[in-house]
């Protein structure tokens, strides 16, 4: 399979998981596409360019917020000094961010290559399934539950979404009894070699994992920018899975090369934080 029928086949799949979420999910629980958008292709162009930069920082801040909030709860409980309390458990937490980054970057890696593998193993063994069982659930449902007409069902929320999903993991199991074993093995030894290059090589998986991660949510944003300003993205995509491809990349590759020279060791333009990242 070429790499253009691989970009085809994410594509319809993608189409399909969004059609699925229309159908299955609480109308509230998604929110507007062009605020998502907005939002997904700024922190996309933000973590694309500064992520493996500032992300010791962004680690030791994240830890000093938990302090603070961390802090406030023991005020509360002990009577002691919100302001003391707070402060202090944002030094501490903090500096427990900071100190210890390379863990972090590594058990970041470790979630993010598991969730590149278990989105392959989905791709590849849980999603082709889907069609049949949309159909197999449309034959046998009542007729005013149906949803085989692109309209939600008219009793949408978690609870019915709960039992969806839980019909189709039987649904798959049945027909893959090893899918199981084959999402645990891929999760370990992704996890794995995910923590490994972020405690021995953290430059090197910052820039990597950052500059994939940005791309990702640029291309999301604009997927979901697209009908706001009537460029219809997914369509386009479709039809063109080699242009698709190749702006991927091309965010991706453009990513690596302006933050491996922003992190560059002895760069007057890396920071101090970076260069204790190496």
């Amino acid at each position: 399979m070429d790499h253009t029928s691989i970009m085809d086949q994410l594509i319809n799949q993608l189409q399909e998981l969004i059609e699925l979420g229309r159908l299955h999910l609480p109308p509230n629980a998604i929110p507007p596409p062009v605020f998502t958008g907005v939002v997904m292709l700024l922190f996309g162009v933000g973590i694309a360019v500064l992520g493996a930069r500032l992300a010791r920082w962004f680690i030791a801040v994240v830890f000093a917020v938990g302090g603070i909030t961390a802090g406030l709860a023991v005020s509360r409980d002990y009577g002691v000094n919100p302001l003391l309390s707070g402060l202090v458990g944002s030094l501490v937490l903090g500096s427990f961010g900071y100190v210890l980054h390379r863990l972090w970057v590594g058990l970041f890696a470790a979630v993010f290559l598991a969730s590149i593998a278990m989105t392959a193993l989905t791709a590849q063994e849980v999603l082709p399934y889907l069609p049949d069982f949309a159909r197999a659930e449309t034959a046998t449902a009542p007729a005013e539950f149906h949803t085989g007409t692109g309209e939600p069902p008219p009793a949408v929320d978690w609870h019915h979404l709960n039992e969806y999903l839980r019909n189709f993991g039987d649904y798959v199991v049945a027909r893959e009894p090893n899918i199981r074993l084959h999402a645990g093995l891929a999760v370990i030894i992704a996890g794995l070699a995910g923590l490994l290059l972020g405690v021995f090589f953290v430059r090197l998986t910052l820039i990597l994992f950052t500059a994939a991660f940005g791309s990702i949510l640029i291309a999301s944003g604009i997927g979901l920018l697209g009908p706001a300003i009537g460029i219809q993205v997914y369509q386009t995509a479709a039809s063109r899975p080699d242009v698709t491809l190749l702006a991927l990349v091309s965010f991706f590759i453009a990513s690596l090369a302006i933050q491996t020279i922003l992190t560059r060791p002895g760069s007057r333009t890396a920071s101090a934080p970076a260069k204790v990242a190496d």
